[in-house]
Formats: structure tokens, sequence, C-alpha cells
């Protein structure tokens, strides 16, 4: 009786063994080449003009991931994929970064200024648990054109980033396709400005500090600070 036990109990260790190779198989057999390819291709192509934060090519980006998403089965966060806001910073000529502070606002408006409108895209699948958030994000912008450049003026970006936008739809691809709930709810950010500019890491800031965020991980990393 005893061994029957042990036998019984061995081959339910076994099966739920098989059950979660066969899971994660399946979701790593989504992920291909061409499609990975095919993402970085697009959003590194001539067309999107370099996708600067808060100009044209950087919205036809965030549609495109959007769509991404639809295809993929992601659900967004909220009730739109889009999380939209205003960025401000000095004219053109002026170095400077782009800021969403209020304070750092009411001191740009008392002088000239650009006002740029963004917008992430959040997409989520649904954990076990539903009150923990694991979030995979990545920022879609890149420099955009310079007009003064000799030859080529497009800084394409596809390595900053249009890689890591790939690599985070893959890793998105990978969970719907393995047919298994995470036991966490899976946020999949998108970021609309790159660093230094203070405006992507706020969205991070609010993103990861309005949830209960046990994991983050970005691509390309990020080092964050939050009081």
């Amino acid at each position: 009786m005893k061994e029957k036990v042990l036998l019984i109990f061995f081959l339910c260790n076994v099966a739920l063994f098989v059950s979660a190779q066969s899971h994660m198989e399946k979701g790593l057999q989504s992920i291909s080449r061409s499609s990975t390819e095919a993402i970085i291709n697009f959003l590194a192509g001539d067309e999107l003009q370099g996708r600067e934060a808060g100009f044209h090519g950087s919205r036809v980006a965030s549609e495109y991931i959007v769509s991404l998403l639809q295809w993929i089965g992601v659900q967004p966060l909220n009730e739109s994929y889009f999380q939209p806001f205003e960025a401000y910073r000095k004219e053109r000529q002026k170095k400077g970064r782009l800021e969403v502070h209020p304070d750092s606002i009411a001191k740009l408006k008392q002088e000239i200024h650009q006002k740029l409108s963004m917008r992430n895209v959040l997409g989520m699948i649904p954990g076990k648990n539903t009150k923990e958030y694991v979030i995979v994000g990545a920022h879609f912008d890149h420099l955009g054109i310079d007009p003064a450049l000799d030859g080529d003026q497009i800084y394409n970006g596809a390595d900053d980033n249009a890689s890591g936008v790939s690599a985070v739809l893959q890793i998105a691809r990978a969970f719907v396709a393995s047919g298994k709930q995470p036991e966490r709810n899976v946020i999949f950010a998108f970021w609309g400005p790159a660093p230094p500019h203070a405006a992507r890491h706020n969205a991070i800031a609010t993103t990861i500090t309005t949830h209960n965020t046990l994991l983050f991980i970005s691509f390309p990393p990020l080092l964050l600070y939050f009081s």
C-alpha cells in the first residue's frame, strides 16, 4: 500500500513537471527571429523619422505597439492602452530636459518654452494574485532628426531602443502562447520619453508606486531612485 502511495505521488509530480515544461515550451516556441527583426525594422525605419518623443514618428510607434498588443491578446491596463501626459522644456536652441513636475513647469512657463503631448502604452495580463504586479518595460522613442547632419539625418534607433521594445513584445507573446495564467499581474509598459528626460522616470515611478510591484524589468536596464 505504501509503495502505491509513493508511486501515485511520484506520477503526480512527474505530470506537474511535464505540464510546466509544456507551457514553457509553448511560450518559448512563439518567439522567432523573423518577428523580432520585423518589429525592429519597422520602428527603426526612416518613415518614423527617429521617433523623437512628442512628434509624429513617436505617435506612429505607439499606435504600432498597441496594434501588436491587441494581436497578441494582451489587454489594456486601464480603459485604454494609452497613458497621455504633457511635458515641457526650454525652446529648442537652449539645452534642457523634458519636465512634468508642476514646479518645474511653472518656471518654464515664465519664458519661451515647448509643450509636447506624449503618451505611454500600458498593457496587462491578469495574474492569479490580482494584488501583486510584475512590470516589464522599454522606452520606444529615440533622437529624431538632425537637419544639420551631412548625409543621413535620421537617428533610427535600432539598438536604442527598438530592440528593447521588440524584446518586451516577444515576452508578452510568450506569456500568452504558454496558455498558462501567470501567478501575478504582468504589466507590459512602453514609455515615450527616453533618459535623461525626467518625464519617463516620472511615468515609471507613477506606474510602480500606484501598484504593488514585486519586480521591475527594463530594456535597457534602469537605475531608479524613489523617496
